[in-house]
């Protein structure tokens, strides 16, 4: 009884919109058509309604083709997505007339038009291109802007990409960051020093890159928005070194957020630059940036020039500071401190006053505070050893991250 019931009022629905309102067979089925009866109201049979003339949608639902192929227009073959969303925005004007006749009628619970039309495109848009509807977090999004007079205006954004990464860096002069960007406490510069003349390994013997514009930011952003297409990008950074300082091991790691990249893909994970002894390793993606600073160990080679020759005792002294704390306390922040661990530190002798440091040691240790005492960081080695220590340079061997 209660189906026989429900089928008398569509029925008195569909002839009290058919007296008062000129609808095409979308706006008219949208106002009748509510779960199961979904079903029956695709087959009743509506005039056909010449476009413009639907006093809902004025056409708008009955040029979904031209829609779709505007939007083809604007994808192009540059766009590489697994998985998209639509969406739409419709002038007042539309949705007004819609909520008026509903109104008159009293027809709740239905579909509006803006749903309608937007689970139209996209259930088109996914057959022709094979791609799946993503709500939550879709690779590519297009916004269709419907405006009463100007037409239509298209939108399509990609999700950001967010890769982690690492970079080996062989030759000195070159900084981590662009424009001019500094790294606090372990910035050093020898562009006007001449190193040790002691016989250091070869890695601490290469050449100076003097090239302009060839800080690692620069070349690697160059490169990557090159293959994704995007539109500007981002870096995280985990740690830093001097220009000056050499980079080895399994490399120092750093995310780069790509806005709007044209691709989600990175077929070329390896990147070189021998012009600069730089190469980058992509490791992985990510769907966003870690919210909370990225904790890491690093391995660095110090070579340090003392004041005056050093005996057995001294050494012994430094070497003490391993398995401890070192606590760097804020001048213009009185009760800001923080504090590194050091977990482990060797030296071997070059010279009667410069010696190697290989240090073990939390990430963010200010390296040349560290040595020469600056800043009010303890323990360090000048004060340790008793004597004035000068830090000439420091390389970085490894970079291991912590939960990664």
């Amino acid at each position: 009884m209660a189906s026989v019931s429900n089928s008398i009022k569509t029925r008195e629905l569909l002839r009290r919109l058919q007296d008062n309102y000129v609808l095409c067979k979308y706006c008219l089925l949208r106002q009748i058509s509510i779960n199961t009866e979904i079903n029956y109201a695709s087959q009743i049979t509506t005039p056909l309604v010449n476009k413009g003339e639907c006093n809902i949608c004025s056409g708008l639902m009955q040029e979904t083709d031209s829609i779709m192929l505007r939007i083809s227009e604007t994808l192009s073959n540059d766009y590489n997505f697994n998985t998209f969303l639509i969406g739409a925005t419709l002038p007042a004007k539309l949705l007004e007339k819609e909520d008026r006749i509903r109104a008159r009628l009293k027809i709740r619970g239905r579909e509006n038009i803006k749903s309608q039309l937007t689970r139209n495109l996209r259930k088109m848009f996914s057959e022709m291109t094979k791609k799946q509807i993503d709500f939550l977090h879709p690779d590519l999004t297009i916004k269709l802007q419907f405006q009463r007079d100007t037409g239509l205006d298209i939108d399509i954004k990609m999700r950001p990409l967010i890769m982690l990464g690492r970079y080996i860096k062989n030759n000195r002069g070159m900084p981590q960051r662009s424009g001019g960007e500094h790294n606090g406490g372990n910035e050093l510069s020898l562009q006007r020093q001449s190193f040790p003349s002691v016989n250091l390994a070869p890695r601490l013997g290469s050449v100076i890159c003097t090239s302009e514009d060839s800080s690692i930011q620069s070349i690697i952003s160059r490169e990557i928005l090159r293959l994704t297409k995007g539109e500007g990008l981002k870096f995280s950074w985990i740690g830093s070194e001097d220009e000056n300082s050499l980079v080895s091991g399994s490399g120092r790691p750093f995310f780069v957020q790509i806005r709007n990249p044209k691709t989600i893909c990175l077929d070329e994970r390896r990147l070189n630059f021998p012009r600069y002894g730089l190469s980058v390793n992509i490791e992985q993606f990510f769907g966003k940036l870690p919210e909370q600073p990225i904790q890491f160990i690093a391995k660095t080679r110090i070579v340090i020039r003392a004041s005056r020759q050093m005996g057995e005792e001294e050494f012994l002294r430094i070497k003490s500071l391993a398995n401890s704390r070192v606590v760097f306390r804020n001048q213009k922040k009185k009760l800001k401190s923080s504090e590194k661990r050091i977990y482990s530190l060797d030296i071997v002798k070059k010279s009667k006053e410069i010696f190697e440091l290989d240090v073990v040691a939390d990430g963010g240790l200010a390296i040349k505070q560290f040595v020469e005492g600056r800043e009010c960081i303890s323990p360090n080695i000048s004060t340790t050893a008793n004597l004035k220590c000068e830090c000439l340079l420091f390389d970085i061997l490894d970079v291991c991250i912590k939960g990664y």
